[in-house]
């Protein structure tokens, strides 16, 4: 046995190695760093019979290479050392690679999948907000002799340039699948997900992958610091199209905003129903440019019927009355309602609110500013849908002319609206509801008297109107609270008054408490003393692994006193699985056992499961998830105890590595997905509105509460879904019949699946199966899925569930409605 002449790429050392290895007996390498920490070294087979190249990764220090041939007992038979300097190996792979010396040929090897050893690469990268990278990748790897447990517990290691060894916070190994055969795939090659969370790094480290007993090959990759800076620049240019990216201020203006010709056009338009609008516009210490800035983009409406009631609680800022007397000589739609003294901003839009003489009240901010379009497309609504008693819009901010942080809205969801004021700008409320309140509002709801009286018209409303285009420009400048939530820190507490006010009015009892970040609220429901039955539907088949974490997680740490377990078993066929339920039954008396003969059918089961439950509310559950919060079902149930109409509560699921799984379906004018996919599960994107209560067109079966009533009422789940689809099927039936969907991040479980998704595509069968039942779903819902989604930005990119911004120009859409 003999080392040669050696060469480098990509970040490794090619070292050619002869010798002789009897048959049965095999090489091992290993290497070990200076600073005496072990690193990754392959052996791989040459092109001739005694010739191998030995793989180890250029660092920083010095390193000894040994290999051994070694027979099937283990005893060494032959062995040879060599030192690596890593100067020295530098200047010998110029030297080769100028004079052509056929030492070049092993460079990069191991480039493309290879059987002797594994081959790594990365795909994504997710940043969190902890200052760590999320790494996502996969590890290919032949495997003839196949053990599930062994490439399941894959060790997978970091090493530094400088030899050390990287502490990694969490690796995680999802699973693995077989790779379909090909002429460049062998039977026996098996694909192994992964990932990983290191801190911030600038500098290139190493991935070492291996396998207990020598299972399947090693194998280890160098990550360049430009690869992960690469992968960062992906992650951000995703970001950056979004609705909070740089390129929002570009796509407002070229692609969102109506353009010139259709405004003009909406000048000369006539409506059926042609309201007057009462635009109410306190003034406070109102500096004068942002004063006619907001003055002329009302003046500037392509609807002409309205009137402009300014509120001037400033008496003594002589400029500030002189700007508005003008504004009222020069135009006499407006008008100047002058009070002695600030009485503060919810009794100052009163006085607003009982000088008005319009059809509709508009309560629109000093310094901000509308579009030309506000009240024509307002107006477009409320013809459109005649019992309308309140209107919003989307709107974004707005800073020395920049526009940024666009809020497309969902449309209106009293859920969304118990966990932040999403409605706010600008709301506008048919006058006689207001007017026939026993009383207007007082001073304690303070910088969340807006969000106050979107309850108290809500809950009366017959119809509420959301204008699906940025029509608000909220300014941001030192005192205003766009631009600093610290600007108003009472506004919180008032916040919560207004949403626990809401409660009492319905007759709901909770705890209102703050969330992060400010201006964001948390509503706690507090369960009847008569706990209602919860069954708990689990469709198993062997897997005992999977199912007793399930079972055990929600045994030990489900907090909610009153359900049942109903394990429905369909076709196991280990002996210990059956040893499994006899040991749980005889353990706890809320668990039983039920058998479901048929062949695999997800939706069959479910109903079957649902059949043999008892209780007043089924629990749809996935064998292989575990609670991870205790009040799991008590957060799931609150919002079904907030409206008999809500029929159905998904949680949020979370891979073991902590990102999302699923945060709610949405159905993008496309086929349906998860939103934000693989996003940090404490992510604060989009308004945080992934950490908010919310309605949402679907939520997943792997865990669904749904009210056994309106279950029965549609019939259960479409057995013809037998796989696929059934879930989300389910979910728009019963929005059919007016019932409401709702995702609860704060109820949070993990499940346990691949965070590729795509086994699927990599079975034939399973594919033929998801292409069959994706037919049937568009065609029974086609009329959903062109319409868009209703809880998803209308303006989001179709093909994106993260809220990706779409660059589709739709005037024509304007041209026909206008």
């Amino acid at each position: 046995m003999e080392f040669g002449k050696l060469t480098r790429g990509d970040g490794k050392i090619y070292i050619a190695l002869r010798a002789d290895v009897p048959s049965g007996a095999q090489i091992r390498v290993s290497s070990r760093a200076q600073n005496g920490n072990d690193m990754p070294a392959l052996a791989l087979r040459g092109e001739q019979a005694d010739s191998y190249v030995v793989v180890v990764p250029v660092i920083s220090v010095a390193q000894v290479v040994t290999a051994h041939v070694v027979d099937g007992q283990g005893k060494t038979l032959d062995s040879a050392m060599t030192a690596v300097d890593p100067k020295k190996s530098a200047w010998q792979s110029k030297r080769n690679t100028l004079l052509k010396d056929a030492a070049t040929s092993m460079r990069n090897i191991d480039a493309e999948p290879r059987i002797d050893c594994a081959n790594i690469r990365i795909d994504r990268i997710v940043l969190f907000d902890d200052a760590t990278n999320l790494l996502h990748g996969f590890i290919c790897v032949y495997a003839p002799n196949y053990r599930n447990e062994a490439l399941n517990n894959a060790s997978i290691r970091f090493v530094g340039m400088d030899g050390s060894l990287l502490e990694s916070s969490k690796v995680t190994v999802f699973g693995e699948s077989p790779i379909p055969v090909t002429a460049d795939s062998p039977d026996g090659a098996r694909l192994i997900e992964f990932s990983f969370r290191l801190p911030v790094l600038d500098s290139d480290f190493f991935i070492w992958v291996s396998f207990p007993g020598g299972s399947a090959p090693d194998g280890f990759v160098r990550m360049e610091a430009s690869r992960i800076e690469q992968l960062r620049r992906d992650f951000f240019f995703m970001m950056s199209h979004t609705s909070q990216g740089e390129a929002y201020d570009d796509w407002f203006r070229r692609i969102h905003r109506t353009s010139s010709l259709v405004i003009e056009a909406q000048k000369t338009a006539h409506f059926e129903i042609e309201p007057l609008f009462s635009i109410i516009v306190p003034l406070y210490k109102t500096p004068l440019g942002f004063f006619w800035e907001m003055v002329e983009s009302v003046r500037s409406q392509t609807y002409a019927k309205w009137e402009l009631v300014l509120v001037n609680a400033s008496p003594e800022d002589a400029e500030l009355c002189e700007n508005a007397q003008r504004a009222v000589a020069e135009d006499e739609r407006i008008r100047l309602v002058t009070l002695d003294d600030n009485k503060g901003i919810t009794l100052n839009t009163n006085e607003g609110i009982r000088a008005a003489k319009g059809d509709f009240l508009c309560f629109f901010d000093h310094d901000d500013i509308l579009e030309p379009d506000a009240l024509f497309e307002y107006v477009k609504g409320i013809n459109r849908y005649p019992d309308t008693d309140l209107l919003y819009c989307d709107e974004d901010k707005i800073e020395n002319g920049h526009y940024f942080d666009g809020f497309l809205k969902p449309d209106f969801d009293m859920d969304l609206l118990t966990a932040s004021n999403y409605v706010c700008h600008m709301l506008t409320v048919r006058a006689s509801l207001v007017r026939d309140l026993p009383e207007l509002p007082g001073k304690e709801f303070d910088g969340a008297q807006d969000h106050n009286l979107t309850f108290l018209i809500a809950e009366q409303a017959r119809n509420v109107y959301h204008a699906r285009k940025v029509l608000y420009h909220w300014r941001v400048h030192q005192q205003s609270t766009a631009g600093s939530a610290d600007s108003k820190p009472w506004a919180q507490e008032a916040g919560n008054r207004a949403i626990e006010a809401h409660f009492e009015r319905i007759g709901v009892p909770v705890k209102v408490e703050d969330s992060t970040p400010a201006f964001y609220h948390r509503v706690k429901y507090i369960m009847p003393e008569e706990q209602p039955l919860v069954s708990i539907v689990i469709p198993t088949k062997d897997h005992i692994d999977l199912l007793s974490t399930c079972v055990d997680s929600i045994l030990e740490k489900t907090t909610y006193r009153n359900y049942e377990i109903v394990l429905v078993e369909n076709n196991s066929t280990e002996e210990q699985t059956f040893a499994y339920y006899d040991q749980i039954t005889s353990r706890d008396s809320r668990v039983k056992v039920v058998r479901y003969e048929g062949e695999f059918n997800f939706s069959a089961i479910c109903n079957f499961g649902a059949r043999h439950a008892s209780g007043d509310y089924y629990l749809f559950l996935n064998n292989d998830t575990s609670v991870i919060t205790p009040e799991w079902i008590e957060r799931m149930l609150g919002p079904m105890l907030h409206r008999s109409t809500t029929a159905c509560t998904g949680a949020m699921l979370l891979y073991a590595d902590d990102t999302i799984q699923h945060a709610g379906v949405i159905i993008p004018k496309a086929n349906p997905d998860h939103l934000c996919h693989c996003f940090p599960a404490d992510s604060l994107y989009h308004f945080s509105h992934l950490q908010r209560t919310r309605e949402s067109s679907a939520v997943t079966g792997a865990c669904m509460l749904v009210r056994a009533s309106q279950f029965d009422a549609v019939d259960g789940f479409d057995e013809r879904f037998a796989v696929a689809y059934n879930d989300i099927d389910l979910c728009l039936r019963l929005r059919e019949r007016g019932w409401s969907v709702v995702i609860e991040p704060t109820a949070r479980l993990y499940h346990y699946e691949s965070a590729s998704r795509g086994s699927d595509f990599m079975n034939p069968n399973k594919f033929a199966r998801l292409h069959s039942e994706g037919g049937l779903f568009r065609e029974r819902w086609g009329k959903y899925i062109s319409a868009g989604d209703p809880f998803y930005g209308m303006h989001c990119a179709r093909e994106s569930a993260r809220y990706e911004l779409d660059w589709l120009r739709e005037d024509w859409e304007l041209w026909t409605k206008a």
